[in-house]
Parts: structure tokens; C-alpha cells; sequence
């Protein structure tokens, strides 16, 4: 028993060293492709030193979220070939100690570091994207259409003709461009209301409101009409596309806008998938780390063992992106977002046991 827990805080120690260095080398990586990003991005706007340095680094965390499970899975594919190259690996299994204890230190490591990654740097990646983004906005001077989801609708604004306009749908379908429960409150530049527009349902086509049931109320009168047409510079494409993208909602905000977005009648599908994707990431972590342990030689005379490594990181990669076309293949299939983005990481889970105790049995 002594021999096997003093065997695995070592194993646990060389692990997390591994893990530090690669994390290192990738966020180094990171670091320097957003730099050419930043001056391919930016180079025909003048830009401050200390912003060129807040634009690159804001967005290295939410970088390094997004490829933490590979992270992960080189870390452990090299973890395995230093002991196998340093003979360590050998010495081992020649003491009688099974393969899946040596597995195991790798496994159980990486899904600590899932935990850290979901807590710790998925909101700082949030927080640096959403800096990123103001900071982007400002030095080009692009402007969004202002909106607030609440409990009773979305409300948003436009400037048309002179005149602001206060926007309210209790719901939108996107699919049909429809708004329902709509009021548009119009005001002129000293915020004086100029009239009020209130339809049960509207269609927003080609640049045009088409209100019915419309009752419009003004300073002097009101009035109703059946239908009345009012032009917009919006539609619902670019109303959606301005909404905060998932990647920008910390983890523990995003189920609450996921419910805000259903109950607003907006497509959520997206957001589901990036909730459930990040929530499961310590489960994909353990997965790419059983299958970096599929790449096992006891083949001493190779000692740089190229072969293993190359293959290595082709079936790591392809494993990486089977997990992210099959959980949107069986999304839009009709299976919930949750089993969708759960199913492939079980499988890839069940593969690597049955390479891994064949390799035992070997």
C-alpha cells in the first residue's frame, strides 16, 4: 500500500509539471498568434501601446478555455512518453503494478483541472472577452442596437428619421419574423413623446414594421387601424445577431438567460450548447486523457519514438473535433443539447477502455 501511494504522488507530481509546461507553451502560443491577429485587425486604426497589449491579453483566457481539453490531452500524451522514454514506464509494470494505476494519475488530474478551467478561468476568459469587445467597439467606433431582456419582453431601440424609438415585444419568433405584444414608443431629439404604437402582432420584412391590430396614441388623439406599415432600419436577423453571444454569459448566468431567451420566444439552441459543453468539460478532459493513453510503446530501442507522438496528435485531434460535430449533428437530429453533448464523450470514453485493457491483457 505504501509502495503504491508513494507510486502515485510522484506520478502525480510529474503529471502536474507536464501539465504546467504545456500550459505554459500553449498560452505563450496564444499570446503571440493574438498578437498578429490584434495587428492584422487593427492596422488601419491608430491604437495606444498600453491598448494593443489590453487587446491582446483580454482575449488569451477565453483563448486558452476554448482549448483547454486538448491542452489537457497533450499533456498527457507527453506525460506518458517521458516515462516511457526515462524507462520509467517499464519499471513500473515489471513491479507487478497494473497500467490502469498509472492511467489512473493522469484521469483523475485532469478532470481537477476541468473544475478549475469551468470555476476559475471560464469567468475571467467571459470577463477579458466582454473587455475585449467595449475596447474593439471604441477604437473602431462600431455601434450596437441597445437592448435589455427582462421578465416581461426584449426591449430595444433605433434612431430613425430624426426620431429615437423605444421598442418592446413580449416575444419574438425568429423563424416567422414575428413580434407579438409589440409597443413602440417614438421621441423626438428632447426625449418629448411624439406618439405611441401598440400592436398585438407585427411582422418585420424588408426594412418595415407590418403592424395589426394597432392602436396608436398621441398628445392630442387616439386611433386604431387594422394595419399600418412603419419603416425600420432593423430586422430580426440583426436583432438576434446583436444579442450577447454564450461565449461572452459566465457559466453561472447562462442558464438564467437560456430561460430569459425561451421565455422571450428567441432560438436558444446555441446557448444550450455552449452551456452544456462547458459544464461537461471536465468529463471531455478525462476522455482526450484516455485516449492519449492509447499511444503506450514499450519499444526501448525508439527512443524519440516520433511515430507514436505524430499518430498521437492526429487521433487527438480527430477525437477532439468528433466531439464537436457529433453533439451538433445529434442537436439538430432532435436529441436534447444535453445527452447530444454527453453521448460522444461516453463513447470516446468506452473506446479507450476497451483499448486500455487489451493493452493490460497484452
Amino acid at each position: 500500500m505504501l509502495k503504491h501511494l508513494t507510486l502515485a504522488k510522484y506520478l502525480t507530481f510529474l503529471f502536474w509539471k507536464q501539465l504546467l509546461i504545456t500550459s505554459i507553451i500553449i498560452l505563450s502560443i496564444l499570446f503571440i498568434s493574438n498578437t498578429f491577429d490584434v495587428l492584422q485587425k487593427f492596422k488601419s486604426v491608430s491604437i495606444s501601446p498600453s491598448e494593443f497589449w489590453l487587446l491582446i491579453s483580454y482575449k488569451v483566457p477565453y483563448l486558452f478555455n476554448e482549448v483547454s481539453v486538448m491542452t489537457c490531452f497533450i499533456a498527457t500524451l507527453l506525460f506518458i512518453q517521458n516515462l516511457r522514454k526515462n524507462n520509467e514506464l517499464i519499471i513500473i509494470l515489471s513491479n507487478g503494478i497494473a497500467p490502469w494505476r498509472v492511467f489512473l494519475v493522469p484521469v483523475i488530474a485532469t478532470f481537477f483541472f476541468g473544475i478549475i478551467v469551468v470555476t476559475l478561468i471560464n469567468p475571467i476568459g467571459v470577463y477579458g472577452l466582454t473587455k475585449y469587445t467595449k475596447l474593439e467597439a471604441s477604437l473602431t467606433g462600431t455601434t450596437s442596437t441597445n437592448f435589455i431582456i427582462s421578465p416581461t419582453g426584449v426591449f430595444f431601440y433605433e434612431k430613425y428619421s430624426g426620431n429615437n424609438r423605444i421598442i418592446h415585444a413580449k416575444s419574438i419568433v425568429a423563424n416567422s419574423n414575428t413580434l407579438n405584444d409589440l409597443t413602440i414608443l417614438i421621441v423626438d431629439s428632447q426625449n418629448n413623446l411624439i406618439e405611441q404604437i401598440d400592436s398585438a402582432h407585427a411582422i418585420l420584412e424588408s426594412g418595415v414594421f407590418t403592424l395589426s391590430d394597432t392602436t396608436v396614441t398621441s398628445q392630442n388623439h387616439t386611433s386604431s387601424a387594422n394595419k399600418i406599415e412603419l419603416p425600420t432600419n432593423l430586422s430580426i436577423k440583426n436583432l438576434i445577431l446583436q444579442f450577447n453571444p454564450p461565449e461572452m454569459i459566465t457559466l453561472w448566468n447562462l442558464q438564467n438567460s437560456i430561460n430569459k431567451f425561451l421565455e422571450s420566444g428567441l432560438a436558444v439552441t446555441r446557448y444550450q450548447l455552449y452551456y452544456y459543453k462547458q459544464l461537461l468539460k471536465p468529463l471531455a478532459m478525462v476522455a482526450l486523457s484516455l485516449v492519449a493513453c492509447w499511444f503506450v510503446s514499450l519499444n526501448t530501442r525508439d527512443k524519440s519514438n516520433s511515430t507514436t507522438l505524430v499518430l498521437g496528435l492526429v487521433v487527438g485531434i480527430g477525437s477532439y473535433f468528433f466531439l464537436e460535430i457529433a453533439l451538433r449533428i445529434l442537436t439538430y437530429s432532435g436529441l436534447s443539447p444535453f445527452l447530444a453533448s454527453l453521448l460522444p464523450i461516453i463513447v470516446i470514453i468506452l473506446i479507450s477502455n476497451f483499448v486500455i485493457l487489451h493493452f493490460q491483457e497484452a
